[in-house]
């Protein structure tokens, strides 16, 4: 009876070793290079957002107050360097693409990112489908990134009070 419980076990072993072994669906192999470049950046830490009205913002979908700000950076070549934002996909308006705001009993206005262009960034589709950008203007020892942020109105009816929000953003080199 000892033999057969045995030979039992290690017959379910194998069994379970051999299912196991085919148990993942793919593969993920991760890839990198760290560089020794590091580049000197001179944009700002905090964009001091105009007050705005919330009869600016009565609409769903509308916006107000876009603050243009700029991202310099110096000592590294400008040339083989783009930018990119890390948001935090928790704090991003998921059918915006803005920046919620993290005030507590605070306005339920977001914030929302422009490109130099003024078009809009979605920091949920943009992060993944396009998720680096060129500086607008570069040259051989720097680079400078110009952003814009404006308020958005979400479907709720936007609220008076406090607006903050964060995200960050990475510079990554070729």
């Amino acid at each position: 009876m000892k033999k057969f419980r045995l030979a039992a076990g290690v017959v379910s072993a194998l069994l379970f070793a051999a299912n196991s072994a085919f148990a993942y669906d793919v593969l993920l192999k991760f890839e990198g290079k760290v560089v020794p470049t590091t580049c000197q950046v001179d944009g700002l830490n905090e964009i001091g957002m105009n007050p705005v009205s919330t009869e600016a913002l009565k609409e769903p979908g509308g916006y107000a107050g876009e603050k243009v700000f700029f991202i310099s950076v110096s000592g590294c070549d400008g040339t083989k360097l783009k930018g990119m934002f890390s948001p935090d996909f928790s704090k991003v308006d998921h059918k915006t693409g803005a920046l919620k705001n993290s005030v507590p009993d605070g306005s339920t206005a977001m914030i929302q990112l422009l490109d130099h262009e003024s078009k809009p960034i979605d920091l949920m589709l943009d992060s993944i489908s396009k998720p680096f950008f060129a500086p607008l203007s570069v040259s051989a020892n720097a680079a400078q990134f110009v952003l814009a942020a404006r308020y958005l109105a979400g479907d709720v009816p936007v609220t008076a009070g406090d607006v903050k929000a964060e995200l960050t953003f990475d510079l990554v080199y070729e």
